[in-house]
């Protein structure tokens, strides 16, 4: 099982971003995103897997690459995120499955659409889920 972290100020020049999750073409939704973003806050973290030599990409972000863009965009040093494994930067705080909802504000904790469920990435294979 992996630590799961929350980082109020994780450097965004730290995250690597995979060339394949990037779509090219969508500038006009992005900015009109980052100005939400501007005005509204950001809504919820960014999810980094940080698992050294274990099947993963040091600091890949996992879910969040329009709103990586849009963060970038507006030129901020720094993002809020959701780090599973190791989280070298300060501050931090350790995260629990009873309280890791609490980080996202509109809408559930990540379900998957690419790559594995951030569930699956950090939990035991003996972990029972609460709700089934």
């Amino acid at each position: 099982m992996y630590d799961i972290w929350f980082c109020p100020n994780y450097p965004l020049e730290a995250i690597r971003v995979s060339d394949k999750v990037v779509r090219e073409g969508r500038d006009d939704w992005r900015i009109a995103l980052a100005e939400n973003i501007q005005e509204c806050g950001l809504a919820n973290p960014l999810i980094v897997l940080n698992h050294r030599g274990e099947g993963f990409e040091h600091r890949w972000l996992m879910t969040g690459t329009n709103r990586h863009w849009a963060v970038k965009h507006l030129r901020w040093e720094t993002v809020p995120a959701i780090v599973t494994g190791e989280c070298e930067f300060e501050p931090k705080e350790k995260v629990t499955w009873d309280t890791i909802q609490s980080y996202f504000k509109d809408g559930e904790v990540y379900q998957g659409t690419y790559g594995p469920r951030l569930r699956d990435v950090c939990l035991p294979e003996n972990y029972e889920y609460p709700n089934g």
